[in-house]
């Protein structure tokens, strides 16, 4: 990946000819490996509602082990993190706590009794895109707007008429972060602006008892799940357009009331995945034909349902057997179970992000068009706030590529780096200082090349050098 450069007549150049010279021994002295134990891992996390023990559960996906339990405030139901993975909003009775997953702790707990009658309860919550407002609907149809910097409600609105008996369940937002979507046990979903937090229209399906909704990535298409349908009695996905705020299709997905709780999209709006917690199962449904086309069975008590970034993975909560169901979107098939849960309920997936600080000096951070001899070893050395350990490279990388030493442009496709003497990554607790020494080649002579270093929270860093 390439970053933003500045013209070639203003591109700052550092020669590290005579620093290397100095850095590097100076460098490979006070390095040493790294502790076991890394501070805070990023990558891929998995947030559960533990209703039966008051705590939410950190799982990491990579290796399917819970890392972590939080207590939180009573009754937790689900959960949402913030795009950037840094914070994890959990709903529960009366109160919303909020959770940094960098240190695993709650960091604020808002109470929603000043914003909704005292015996209503908060349900379903939701982040929008830019992580700068969570919202969360209550069992009265109460939608409060909150400031995650701040960690405060900046505003309420009563988007659907909720009763004891006709409760609202769920609420989704739009990819742009404008809209929000609700539904409940009526047959309506209201539309609502994000802006102005008023509701903007309402849309009358016809059917009832719905637990979850969600929103196709392109945003052309909300799904609703419903447990009951008339003429026949059914359970079905309702689809509705955005464009017309018009129920385009109806798919039925069994012919009784199966308890369908948890509904999601695949990033590419190809599927959408739908949980039944009566028949035990997950029906797959084709957006394209707006059908069932696949049904996964052998789980106990499915509710929510999340899928990774990519939408290979997708995991679903389990409340008959306390674990949570790892599957294979590419198969359709489960490929493991993770235990140790006391009634999971919702659940939501995010990837946290290390700190990286650098690259520090000598070497000079984009857009610097760095100086240095082929053949040169440069130690490049970073910070991640803190020993992260040093499993932190993605697949291929950290890597090399040649550029237009003007433009900046790709000549050619890139190649694992080498290091010198084998010294690989280490790492210096007292400088809080990671260290790559990249072996150069005597080849790359006359030729500009740029480093690009990814890190297995999916980011990637790059720095650019002119050879002589």
């Amino acid at each position: 990946m390439l970053r933003s450069r500045t013209k070639p007549s203003t591109v700052r150049r550092r020669p590290l000819g005579g620093l290397l010279a100095l850095a590097l021994p100076a460098a490979m002295a006070g390095l040493l490996l790294g502790p076991a134990g890394p501070a805070h891992a990023a990558g891929s996390k998995l947030y559960v509602a533990n209703e039966g023990t008051d705590s939410v559960a950190v799982v990491d996906t990579a290796s399917d082990t819970t890392t972590a339990t939080i207590p939180v405030a009573p009754g937790p139901e689900y959960t949402a993190v913030t795009p950037d993975g840094s914070q994890v909003f959990v709903s529960s009775i009366h109160a919303i706590s909020v959770v940094s997953t960098s240190s695993d702790t709650v960091t604020a707990t808002i109470p929603i009794d000043s914003y909704v009658p005292a015996d209503d309860t908060a349900r379903q919550v939701t982040v929008d895109p830019a992580g700068a407002f969570a919202y969360v609907v209550t069992n009265d149809g109460y939608v409060l707007k909150i400031a995650t910097a701040t960690d405060t409600v900046t505003g309420t609105v009563r988007a659907a008429e909720g009763t004891p008996t006709m409760a609202v369940h769920a609420i989704a937002i739009s990819p742009d972060g404008t809209t929000l979507y609700v539904s409940g046990d009526s047959s309506s979903v209201s539309v609502v602006d994000t802006a102005t937090l008023t509701v903007r229209s309402v849309i009358y399906t016809g059917d009832l008892r719905s637990w979850a909704i969600a929103v196709a990535p392109d945003g052309s298409h909300v799904y609703v799940a419903y447990n009951h349908h008339f003429a026949p009695q059914e359970s079905v996905v309702d689809v509705i357009s955005t464009a017309t705020s018009q129920l385009t299709a109806r798919i039925p997905v069994a012919t009784y009331t199966d308890g369908l709780q948890g509904i999601a999209v695949t990033p590419d709006g190809a599927s959408v995945y739908v949980t039944a917690s009566v028949s035990n199962t997950v029906s797959v449904i084709s957006t394209a034909t707006n059908t069932v086309a696949n049904t996964i069975s052998g789980l106990e008590g499915p509710v929510a349902i999340a899928l990774n970034s990519t939408g290979t993975t997708a995991w679903v909560s389990q409340v008959g057997n306390g674990s949570i169901a790892v599957i294979d979107t590419a198969s359709n098939t489960i490929t493991s179970t993770i235990p140790g849960f006391d009634f999971p309920f919702g659940l939501s997936v995010g990837t946290s992000m290390y700190n990286f600080v650098g690259f520090l000096p000598p070497v000079g951070d984009e857009p610097t068009m760095n100086q240095a001899n082929a053949g040169q070893a440069i130690p490049l050395k970073f910070s991640l706030n803190g020993n992260q350990g040093l499993d932190i490279f993605n697949t291929g990388s950290p890597a090399a590529q040649q550029v237009d030493c003007a433009t900046g442009v790709p000549v050619n496709t890139s190649t694992l780096t080498d290091t010198s003497g084998n010294s690989g990554l280490q790492y210096d607790a007292t400088s809080d200082t990671y260290t790559y020494v990249w072996k150069t080649s005597k080849a790359w002579a006359g030729t500009c090349q740029q480093f690009s270093l990814g890190l297995n929270d999916g980011s990637t860093h790059t720095v650019t050098f002119q050879f002589q």
